[in-house]
């Protein structure tokens, strides 16, 4: 099963239309998450036209949205429980408040927003993946939206794109050489930080 995940479009405030580097996932996706700030609800009805959603309400929706949308979902792709939630409130830090989100639930990954900040790394045995913005990068170098290969395992990875849709790079979680030929430099950072992010071989 393959899921495009996404979070914090903010449109149409920031673009009227999904970009085209998303898009083009869109089409071979089985599943889409939304992981809230979607804002207006016709976005859904724009994603729903590629593949069943399922979306959480975030801080920055609408009414509508959030009297039609909760603002923590559970996913259930074949064997794996996929958390979805946007990670907003007052305490901690979007991360924390995620993973806090499912406490006491079983949930194989959490797929959360609300920082634009892309994040993919593993907490006690959960898969955490914030898929950054397809629409508003704030301070984030690039682009970004999340991919969950759902099978026999779970993996998830996280693609950069910049503002002419051209695909930068890709990271992953488990192998984190998607990107590139396996260097030591990846594996230790990512062995002492315990974050598959950017490929931090690549000049990005």
């Amino acid at each position: 099963m393959r899921i495009v995940a996404t979070a914090d479009t903010h449109m149409p405030k920031r673009v009227k239309t999904l970009p085209y580097a998303l898009q083009a996932m869109l089409e071979k996706a089985d599943h889409i998450i939304h992981a809230g700030d979607i804002t207006k609800s016709d976005i859904l009805d724009m994603l729903a036209a590629f593949a069943p959603v399922t979306a959480v309400a975030g801080n920055a929706d609408d009414a509508a949205l959030r009297e039609m949308l909760v603002e923590r979902r559970i996913l259930r792709a074949g064997r794996f429980r996929i958390g979805v939630c946007h990670g907003h409130g007052t305490r901690g830090k979007t991360l924390e408040r995620a993973l806090d989100a499912f406490n006491g639930q079983h949930v194989d990954a959490v797929v959360f927003g609300h920082s634009h900040i892309p994040y993919l790394g593993i907490h006690d045995g959960v898969l955490a993946l914030n898929p950054g913005s397809p629409t508003d990068k704030r301070l984030s170098p690039y682009y970004s939206y999340g991919m969950i290969e759902a099978g026999e395992t779970l993996s998830a990875r996280i693609v950069y794109f910049d503002e002419y849709g051209h695909i930068i790079a890709s990271s992953c979680y488990p192998d984190i050489y998607a990107c590139c030929e396996p260097c030591m430099f990846c594996v230790t950072e990512a062995v002492r930080s315990g974050v598959w992010g950017y490929c931090l071989a690549m000049p990005l």
